[in-house]
């Protein structure tokens, strides 16, 4: 099973992502679950949710075989946790699927990572898909530590003390 997720904000859609996903969700040969949020695309080939409770999220995310998602950081970290190849797929600020950069700024960060496969052409979100099932009995590196995670969190609270 392939569980996309784009999170629980409730104010922005990513139709972008659904609709791409929708088109090529039947000749992926797995099953498909989607949790669309805001999203006002109604998919036609696969199963959707508006959204879920944090623990039905973590039982779709433990079922699947490759996790898709906005780069959001809970969405990162559960993958990570749970082991499962994660494709990102940014959401757009020129596009209004989103405030700010800071979701194509966190898949450039991940996007060495062994487990992550970016998607910053929606077209290549079928390749991206198709080379994360080939990592299903991969494993994610060790964490960097605290203090890396520390340290990103203080310089975005910067770059936004800075912008206001």
């Amino acid at each position: 099973m392939i569980f996309i997720t784009v999170g629980g904000g409730p104010f922005y859609g990513f139709n972008r992502l659904i609709e791409e996903i929708d088109r090529i969700a039947p000749a992926l040969k797995e099953d498909v679950v989607v949790q669309k949020g805001c999203s006002t695309y109604e998919p036609k080939n696969l199963t959707s949710f508006r959204f879920l409770s944090f623990n039905t999220s973590v039982s779709y995310f433990k079922k699947a075989n490759v996790v898709v998602g906005h780069a959001g950081a809970g969405t990162i970290l559960l993958s990570r946790m749970l082991n499962k190849p994660f494709v990102a797929v940014p959401r757009s600020h020129e596009k209004k699927e989103i405030f700010d950069a800071h979701q194509l700024e966190t898949a450039k960060r991940i996007e060495s990572k062994e487990m992550v496969e970016v998607v910053y052409d929606i077209a290549d979100t079928e390749n991206a898909i198709r080379k994360s099932l080939l990592k299903i009995n991969k494993t994610w590196p060790p964490s960097e530590g605290r203090q890396a995670a520390v340290k990103t969190i203080r310089n975005f609270l910067k770059k936004e003390k800075e912008n206001k």
